[in-house]
């Protein structure tokens, strides 16, 4: 080769050395210029109650709705718009902070609603988002009973999760049951479905108790704990209730055996609070056993991990979460105009690959609730857990419970809601007798 050869070739290779990193540089300052100036951003609403008895529980949420956020607009392309959150830390307790609320929603060009950890928000949330045409996304179980066009619940229903719970440990222990809860209006309908259900099966309901909002410390569990009576409890309660009834449960007694309990309401990452020791031999329902393999909520879990501490699980509520932001980017990005109507509309026709564990989500054609697996985990002592019945099969979402009429579920909420003056929160204790002629 001539040196004249290797001249032009060094010439060549160098010319598009340089234009490469010209390009490269240009890249990155419009991929800083453009999301900021040009393609204007979405903003979102996310309601998550910063204070007050309902903080603890929502801290976690708050935590998943921030990293899903954050990792969306990272992986945000060079002409997607960016997110913009705004955090909302007190939820509506009633028609006038709902209202508020949709003043403030309009003022910042709200495009869609994300949060909540209460059946009382939900319902306040929804008519406005009906007015504004814009999605609304809970993560969290939900008793159903409800429907709107613009509403997307990501958490399961009673039959995706108590029902086949119930059943279970009915066959597992026996069919003498003790019911208990917090005496909201999410309790009192799945109480309902727990007594049906039981009954139903032949079994007996040996007492319910439903702890009021003022009910003050708890210094005692319900007589019917123990094993003499009662064969397994259904235990719906969470938060500081839960955490006072299973400390309380969990001490020595001479002479008294306390029955399992299935704890409907708890979450995985809610296990720290609680005190492992206190809930250890008892269960849980969870959509995935624990184990993600790989994927995209894998990945959210390391992310997770990093952020909280290796000692923060990742539960479902968390996990739903990630999935609610999603499946809205997705939709958006399938949208010309990002409009929220179209967006609301989209949402049928997506779905997000979550990897091996929980498989494709997506929500079915005029169904707002997403289709569950379910399993059943023990506690175990340590860090474990053990799957004692894996239903693989996706549970399709039942929105009125079959064991009573549309009408009957249509009038408990109706009278709940007179009852409590529109906040789906009793003050009072409630105890129920025995029912049912099980043995």
């Amino acid at each position: 080769m001539s040196l004249l050869s290797i001249i032009y070739k060094v010439k060549a290779t160098t010319t598009w050395l340089i234009r490469g990193i010209v390009v490269f540089f240009f890249y990155l300052a419009l991929k800083n210029f453009i999301p900021d100036h040009l393609v204007s951003s979405t903003s979102v609403a996310l309601i998550e109650p910063y204070s007050g008895a309902k903080s603890v529980g929502a801290a976690l949420d708050h935590a998943a709705f921030t990293l899903a956020f954050a990792w969306a607009n990272d992986d945000a392309g060079l002409l997607e718009a960016g997110i913009d959150v705004l955090e909302i830390g007190t939820e509506p307790t009633d028609a006038e902070d709902a209202a508020k609320l949709r003043l403030a929603m309009i003022e910042n060009d709200i495009k869609a609603i994300f949060g909540c950890v209460s059946s009382a928000c939900v319902r306040l949330l929804i008519p406005i988002a009906e007015e504004l045409k814009i999605p609304f996304f809970y993560t969290r179980p939900h008793e159903g009973l409800i429907s709107s066009r613009y509403a997307f619940f990501l958490g399961s229903l009673p039959n995706q999760n108590l029902v086949p719970s119930a059943l279970w440990a009915m066959e597992e222990y026996g069919s003498r049951v003790h019911i208990t809860g917090v005496n909201t209006l999410y309790d009192r309908v799945l109480g309902d479905i727990a007594r049906d259900t039981v009954l139903k099966a032949g079994g007996r309901v040996t007492g319910e108790h439903y702890y009021g909002a003022n009910h003050g410390p708890i210094s005692t569990v319900p007589e019917a704990w123990n094993t003499d009576i009662t064969d397994f409890v259904i235990n719906l309660t969470e938060g500081d209730t839960l955490v006072s009834l299973m400390k309380l449960a969990s001490m020595e007694v001479a002479g008294l055996e306390r029955p399992p309990q299935f704890l409907v309401s708890l979450d995985s990452a809610s296990i720290a609070d609680v005190g492992r020791y206190s809930l250890e031999g008892h269960y849980f329902t969870s959509r995935y056993p624990q184990d993600f393999g790989d994927g995209l909520v894998e990945e959210f879990r390391q992310r997770w991990s990093k952020e909280m501490g290796p000692t923060s699980m990742l539960g479902v509520s968390e996990t739903s979460a990630l999935l609610a932001v999603r499946l809205w980017t997705a939709a958006l990005k399938k949208t010309l105009f990002r409009a929220p109507v179209e967006v609301v509309a989209a949402l049928h026709d997506v779905q997000v690959d979550t990897g091996e564990t929980l498989g494709a989500i997506g929500f079915e054609k005029n169904q707002n609730y997403l289709e569950h697996r379910q399993f059943i985990l023990k506690i175990l002592d340590g860090d474990g857990f053990k799957a004692v019945s894996s239903e693989r099969e996706l549970i399709k979402p039942t929105q009125y419970p079959v064991s009573r009429s549309k009408q009957y579920w249509t009038s408990l909420v109706e009278q709940f809601n007179q009852d409590t003056s529109g906040t789906w929160v009793f003050e009072e204790d409630m105890v129920v007798g025995a029912t049912g002629s099980g043995s």
